[in-house]
Order: C-alpha cells, then sequence, then structure tokens
C-alpha cells in the first residue's frame, strides 16, 4: 500500500475515533444540562439514553399514526419510534375519530413485526439490487 494512502487511512482513523469521543462528550453534556445529573460517557449506552428522554420510563410506541397525508415524522419521538410502524392517513388532525384510530389499528394488526430484521424471501429493494439484476429481471418479465 503507498504509504500516502496508509498516512490517509490512519487520519481517518483518528479523525473517526476524535469524533465519537466528541459525540460521546457532547451527549453527557446534554445530560447534565438537561437532567443535573452527573454523567461519563462511558455511563451512556441506548439504555441510559432512553431513561433520560422526556418519555424516559415509557414504552416506546409501537404505531404513530401521521395525519395530514404527511410522509416524514419532523423529529417527533425520533429515538422512540425506531421500531414503531408508521401509519399515515389524508385525514387532518381535527378531523380525526375513533373511525380513523380503528383504520390505523386494524392495519397495525395486519403488519408483520420485524423489530429492523427481514423476513425471509423478502426481496431487497429495487435500490438495493444492482443495475444488472434490474434489468435481467426486468427482460424475463419479473420486475417489481
Amino acid at each position: 500500500m503507498p504509504s500516502r494512502l496508509a498516512d490517509l487511512i490512519r487520519k481517518a482513523r483518528r479523525l473517526a475515533a476524535e469524533r465519537d469521543r466528541l459525540i460521546e462528550a457532547m451527549a453527557a453534556e446534554w445530560t447534565l444540562a438537561l437532567r443535573g445529573q452527573p454523567l461519563s460517557p462511558a455511563d451512556l449506552d441506548e439504555r441510559r439514553f432512553g431513561e433520560l428522554l422526556y418519555t424516559g420510563g415509557q414504552p416506546d410506541p409501537d404505531l404513530l399514526i401521521r395525519t395530514s397525508g404527511e410522509m416524514r415524522v419532523s423529529n417527533f419521538l425520533l429515538w422512540q419510534i425506531a421500531y414503531a410502524e408508521i401509519y399515515v392517513t389524508d385525514t387532518l388532525w381535527p378531523d380525526f375519530r375513533r373511525r380513523h384510530l380503528f383504520e390505523a389499528v386494524l392495519a397495525y394488526q395486519k403488519r408483520e413485526r420485524r423489530y429492523g430484521g427481514i423476513s425471509p424471501g423478502v426481496r431487497e429493494p429495487v435500490a438495493r439490487r444492482s443495475a444488472h439484476s434490474a434489468r435481467r429481471e426486468f427482460a424475463e418479465g419479473r420486475s417489481r
């Protein structure tokens, strides 16, 4: 490996380690500011971070209902909805009624919860397949 490339790789690794330490320090400072609790970066893990959020101690939601047809979550409960199912309805929030809630719950009940995993037999999305395999499937009449 050329020495210049090796130097660049070493520099990238050093910068990544510094970035990780900076993120840990910022998270610790954030928790101190919010909760007034002393916390070192080594004490901050996924569980502890979740406890420090304003929803700490409450279970994460299983279903997020997004009204008005918006296809974004607008920074709402980003940490907590990591594994939530998202239901989008064109109904505006002021018009959202019990029947809309029932529709959302029924749609939720039909979903397969995978918590980040994939089911056997699920094909990867077109965007992740190579252009060659997508063209081949199209030519064979198997395109999605």
